[in-house]
């Protein structure tokens, strides 16, 4: 009987684990660069001092009014801008979240900032607040399909598929051809049946980006759901040659494996997801292996 398989979602997804594919490791999608024009800043330019801000927010946590915006020069927001860019490509979300919160309460109206700020809420599994920030971003801009894109796995984080893959159909027709998409949509629709079609979009993901190991992830998903067990195999060796410490892809593997009646490579790979962590192997192993 076949077994199902792990999912490993970003983004979440990821779904959304992140010992295998933190969005901080991601090839694609990247927090965008400021792209929208800034509005003009206030006329008053004075600085504010760093204990001042902390008091303001404070004040504003407490009350739940939302204290003045501070008074930035046009340099000093575009710096706050790429404040936030730097603290999410070394993994301080939180630290993002904040800058763009400042940045925000300044410029409301472009679309980069609540994108990059929902992907580090993305991060930190916080998906319907990451839903809300990629809506908004998408309707400044609907040219932002990679916030259409990640709205859509955020609906799939909250276990609201359907309206999740519609979002990535809407992506990827509107013309959004990235890796990344691909891949999730691939897994998507393998998990629902439609394996024909998650192999077609697996297959794109890995022509798009042949050594991004989420692509070659779904890949393997999407072979053995289609009961290509060899070739579902030979796609987790290729990620785990990139992320030698990747338990699902064991485990994943060994099903393969345990399918094709290759016992002591199942129970090999078994063991190694289950020594990494990976709870559901500890049964599989037990199984079939003692």
């Amino acid at each position: 009987m076949q077994q199902v398989l792990g999912i490993f979602l970003v983004v979440g997804i990821l779904l959304a684990g992140y010992q295998l594919f933190s969005p901080g490791e991601l090839s694609y999608p990247e927090p965008k660069e400021e792209e929208t024009k800034q509005e003009d800043p206030p006329s008053q330019y004075s600085s504010i001092f760093a204990s001042f801000t902390a008091w303001l927010d404070g004040l504003e946590k407490e009350s739940g009014v939302q204290a003045i915006p501070e008074s930035l020069s046009e340099e000093e927001l575009k710096e706050l801008f790429q404040q936030g860019l730097d603290s999410y490509n070394s993994a301080k979300y939180e630290d993002c979240i904040s800058q763009y919160d400042r940045y925000i309460a300044i410029n409301s109206k472009n679309t980069s900032a609540f994108y990059n700020r929902g992907l580090a809420k993305y991060s930190l599994k916080r998906y319907a607040e990451a839903e809300t920030d990629f809506d908004y971003a998408y309707s400044l801009d609907s040219n932002n399909l990679d916030a259409l894109s990640y709205r859509g796995l955020s609906k799939i984080s909250l276990e609201r598929s359907e309206e999740g893959i519609k979002d990535l159909d809407l992506a990827i027709d509107s013309g959004l051809n990235k890796s990344y998409v691909f891949a999730e949509r691939a897994i998507q629709l393998s998990a629902s049946g439609k394996t024909r079609e998650g192999v077609r979009d697996a297959e794109k993901a890995v022509e798009l980006a042949p050594k991004y190991a989420r692509a070659i992830f779904s890949q393997g998903y999407a072979y053995y759901s289609a009961k290509k067990y060899r070739e579902s195999i030979g796609a987790y060796t290729r990620v785990l040659a990139i992320l030698p410490d990747d338990s699902i892809s064991y485990f994943n593997r060994g099903l393969g494996y345990a399918i094709l009646k290759q016992k002591a490579n199942a129970c090999l790979d078994y063991k190694k997801a289950w020594d990494l962590g990976y709870d559901p192997a500890e049964k599989e192993y037990k199984d079939l292996c003692k």
